[in-house]
């Protein structure tokens, strides 16, 4: 135990050679970073209801993560608090996107993605767990964004939906 926690703080001292940000995640950043204003719908009850969001897409930790920080704006349901997500994305050496979510609710998401535009992961928002499919499209300063839950065993069904501009 000894030798583990001098071995961090060795670390935390003497600093880790920098590595370069993987090409793939140099790419997304150069081409996502900046701040969005976002306009579309989520689900309530039966219906829809139209939501506006501030996006913020950043690289931190020397390049290597994507972070995504989104601020829903009003309206707002009654009695309800804005939303806030923040989003931490990353590509490996093989090509795998991986993304860890965390919101304003104590909810959670870890996804995958294969092309960095398709995203399948898990939802766990406190003793609910489902499958969830979030999907983006990037056409210029514009950024389309929707998902989809799995509330039958393979039946995925259209969640928020929304359009953000750079």
């Amino acid at each position: 135990m000894r030798a583990a926690v001098l071995c961090v703080c060795v670390v935390l001292v003497s600093g880790v050679a920098a590595a370069e940000p993987p090409a793939a995640l140099v790419d997304a950043a150069t081409a996502q970073v900046g701040t969005y204003r976002c306009k579309g719908t989520v689900p309530e009850g039966d219906g829809k209801r139209a939501v506006t969001a501030k996006l913020t897409v950043t690289a931190d930790l020397d390049g290597q993560w994507l972070v995504w920080r989104l601020a829903q704006g009003k309206p707002v349901a009654k009695g309800k608090r804005p939303m806030q997500y923040l989003i931490h994305r990353r590509v490996d050496a093989d090509g795998t996107w991986h993304a860890v979510q965390v919101d304003s609710t104590g909810g959670r998401a870890e996804l995958t993605s294969s092309d960095g535009a398709t995203w399948d992961g898990t939802l766990v928002a406190g003793s609910v767990k489902v499958a969830i499919r979030d999907h983006q499209e990037l056409a210029g300063r514009t950024l389309h964004l929707w998902g989809e839950y799995e509330l039958e065993p393979g039946t995925f069904e259209a969640g928020y939906d929304v359009t953000c501009k750079r």
